[in-house]
């Protein structure tokens, strides 16, 4: 798992990683510099309240990502396909003017389908 953490920090602009239990926000994992990464629990909490305002809009479709942008940073939590039974978030944090959202987006998504392998 750790090595697979270590690949998210060649997507362009990536600070820093780690991989985080859904439920209980606790950190398996992390790569890179630590000190931007958010609390664990915070992101997990994060991501949980982005699910629920999904959930209240009746949409029938499953929260796969959760992008929070800073004047300097964009601080990425993506779902990792439940693949292995674990619920696990990829917490990825970018520096804002090396990285394009969109490309990261789609390579976080990339890795996080990984992960679940």
């Amino acid at each position: 798992m750790a090595a697979s953490i270590e690949r998210v920090l060649d997507c362009q602009g990536s600070l820093a990683a780690m991989l985080v239990e859904r439920a209980t926000g606790f950190a398996h994992t992390s790569s890179g510099d630590e000190s931007v990464l958010p609390d664990s629990a915070e992101a997990a909490e994060d991501f949980h309240l982005a699910y629920d305002i999904l959930a209240s809009t009746r949409t029938e479709t499953e929260l796969e990502s959760v992008v929070v942008t800073t004047a300097e940073r964009h601080y990425v939590t993506q779902a990792v396909p439940g693949g292995n039974g674990d619920d696990l978030l990829l917490v990825v944090v970018l520096d804002r003017a090396r990285t394009n959202i969109a490309l990261a987006g789609y390579q976080i998504g990339d890795h996080a389908k990984a992960l679940s392998a």
